[in-house]
């Protein structure tokens, strides 16, 4: 199966998410580590750089959820069974049956009812209902 990194782009300044990341770049370092530096977005001819500090970037998981969209990290989504587990789409390490792992999972929000943080798999069985940035959302 082949996967295609695909990234979105929330503007912190002009308060826009861009869903098409054009470039990334990145700065690395003698030690072996690296850092986002800036990114291009918008349309082209009218390409836009956000330089380091004025652009949070999320993945996307190369899912749909039950409307067919494309999910990404910092989606807030709901069970369509069950209103009450609404959370956060999140990248990271996570426990995972006891054992810690690396990749998304699910984040629950205040008073959500709990579910199994790995439990990201089944993503057709969750609806996408906003995104922390355009939303305002937080799960902390």
């Amino acid at each position: 199966m082949n996967r295609y990194l695909r990234f979105r782009v929330w503007d912190i300044i002009a308060g826009i998410m861009h869903y098409k990341a054009h470039s990334i770049h990145f700065q690395y370092y003698d030690d072996g580590t690296s850092e986002i530096k800036s990114v291009h977005v918008g349309k082209a001819p009218d390409l836009k750089s956000l330089t380091k500090g004025s652009f949070e970037i999320m993945q996307c998981l190369s899912e749909k959820d039950t409307y067919g969209g494309m999910m990404y990290e910092g989606d807030i989504i709901s069970n369509p069974l069950n209103d009450k587990q609404i959370g956060i789409i999140k990248f990271g390490p996570f426990l995972a049956n006891g054992a810690l792992a690396t990749g998304f999972y699910i984040e629950p929000l205040h008073g959500s009812v709990d579910w199994d943080r790995s439990d990201i798999g089944e993503t057709n069985l969750f609806k996408v209902v906003g995104n922390i940035y355009e939303n305002g959302v937080s799960s902390e």
